[in-house]
């Protein structure tokens, strides 16, 4: 046996399939804590229970640790979140830390020196240019000295373009001609006489789905492959990218990335509406995304979903959002109904979490907004009561099946950091933002394990527990992060894939 002090992140660093750790605390997704755990030459888990079992599961030579009391979990499980975005993003100049208009051109002109052929920000709370609070695409112009500038909001849904931006766009700057062709969902917004002032909100992929690819696709996998390696110092191992305009070409580079390395983490995928599926990439779909909750193909997809077991996921920002969905899933049998995803569900009066309920949905949440934005929303009049927020204690009390996800790029990436904020319901300024909803202990770290692998459809691939058999896809913790006394301390001390320790 190798022995080791107590356990502290990067101790286990070069340990390959099989290996075995005793001494320690195995929080295996359900029943009690077992004492050791133990991969096999496969990469997958060979026995998990008490020392002398695991022991005798594994074959000679086998490297043995002491865990010194450390804490073994499934691997965290992130079921919402964008992996070309967040690449792309990597590659891009991150302005989240501007607030005047005035930053935002600083940063433009800073960028202009070095740019290639596109000036990217991303990060941005970007608002009208009409409000007076954002840069408009003159200014854009004259700081990016005319090449093309697009500046993304920290949502992911709003944009900021230069003069050359919009062309290459396809949308006419001086006057509305008709010949925009966008779709509902998106605003392209003009000021008096027609001239547009560079503002685009975009809540259905347009925008990416006219520029096409704007980076070279060595660049965009090596993004992938930083993306990842970040991924797996948090302790996350499988994802679903959960990108409402996932079609055929997207769908196609995610599990290149993944089938090359590039992307160590499991995946599954949402798809948009129609999108077709090769056969081969079915047992990773994990169903359809709706960018718009009044999209007249939702009670179709319901029902298509009832045959498949494929989820339906709604985005649902907006109360109406969520008010359109649970009408017309209200609106069929349960027979006829396949599993709801209502992403975000992030205001939601008390008078709804019953009826959320009866339609079995399933709720996929970012509490880690709170901290991240939760100064925001307290200053804004209209997002009261702040109860309301991202709930978390609520959904549980009403019986209602949780997941916890980042949203990356639109949000923090770390799942402990998740669970604290989970737990603190504070801000980043340290105020208190719907105190009520806290959620901690078992229920949070199910939310981030069993039930964000059950929603999108990782558990059939043995995500999300620990049982003999199933994949090596674990997290060595220092402590117990279900005791909310301890959260603050806690680190990661390693993540499995595969069975090995990912470096």
């Amino acid at each position: 046996m190798r022995p080791r002090a107590s356990l502290e992140p990067g101790a286990l660093n070069g340990l390959r399939a099989p290996w075995a750790l005793v001494g320690v605390r195995v929080w295996t997704g359900s029943g009690p804590l077992q004492e050791a755990i133990a991969f096999g030459p496969g990469g997958r888990v060979a026995a998990c229970g008490r020392p002398e079992q695991v022991l005798a599961a594994v074959p000679a030579p086998t490297e043995i640790v002491d865990g010194h009391g450390a804490m073994v979990c499934p691997g965290f499980v992130d079921p919402h979140l964008h992996v070309r975005a967040s690449a792309s993003a990597r590659l891009a100049t991150d302005v989240s830390h501007a607030g005047a208009p005035s930053e935002l051109l600083a940063a433009v002109r800073q960028a202009a020196r070095t740019h290639g052929e596109w000036i990217t920000l991303v990060g941005a709370c970007v608002e009208s240019p009409l409000t007076g609070r954002a840069p408009d695409r003159r200014e854009l112009d004259l700081a990016g000295r005319g090449a093309p500038v697009r500046i993304r909001d920290r949502t992911g849904h709003g944009w900021l373009f230069s003069t050359a931006a919009l062309r290459r766009l396809g949308v006419h700057v001086l006057v509305d001609t008709g010949r925009d062709h966008a779709p509902a969902g998106v605003v392209i917004e003009r000021a008096r006489g027609g001239l547009a002032t560079g503002f685009v909100a975009d809540h259905v992929g347009w925008v990416g789905s006219r520029l096409g690819r704007v980076t070279s696709e060595a660049r965009l996998r090596s993004a992938v492959a930083e993306l990842s390696l970040e991924l797996s110092r948090h302790g996350v191992v499988a994802i679903c990218d959960a990108t409402a305009t996932n079609d055929a070409p997207q769908i196609a580079s995610l599990l290149s990335w993944r089938e090359r390395g590039d992307l160590r983490q499991e995946v599954t995928f949402l798809s948009a509406p129609g999108a077709r599926v090769d056969p081969r990439a079915r047992r990773r779909h994990a169903g359809i995304k709706f960018a718009a909750a009044t999209d007249v193909r939702l009670a179709a997809a319901l029902r298509a979903g009832a045959r498949t077991g494929a989820s339906v996921a709604v985005h649902c920002v907006d109360p109406a959002d969520t008010a359109a969905v649970l009408q017309v899933a209200a609106s069929l049998r349960v027979h006829e109904r396949g599993p709801l995803r209502l992403e975000h569900a992030a205001f939601v009066p008390p008078d709804w979490l019953a009826q959320v309920k009866a339609l079995d949905a399933t709720v996929v949440t970012h509490p880690g907004f709170v901290e991240a934005r939760g100064d925001r929303y307290l200053a804004d009049p209209a997002l009261e009561p702040h109860d309301w927020l991202y709930r978390l204690r609520s959904w549980s009390e009403h019986g209602i099946r949780l997941a916890f996800a980042s949203d990356a790029p639109f949000g923090p990436l770390a799942p402990l950091q998740a669970l604290r904020a989970a737990a603190a319901r504070r801000t980043a300024a340290g105020a208190s933002l719907g105190p009520g909803e806290s959620l901690h202990g078992e229920l949070a770290l199910r939310a981030l394990t069993t039930e964000a692998a059950r929603c999108a459809r990782l558990d059939r691939l043995g995500y999300g527990r620990l049982v003999r058999g199933g994949p090596g896809a674990a997290v060595v913790l220092t402590d117990d992060p279900r005791d909310p006394a301890r959260l603050a301390d806690i680190s990661l001390v390693a993540t499995v894939i595969g069975g090995d320790v990912a470096d």
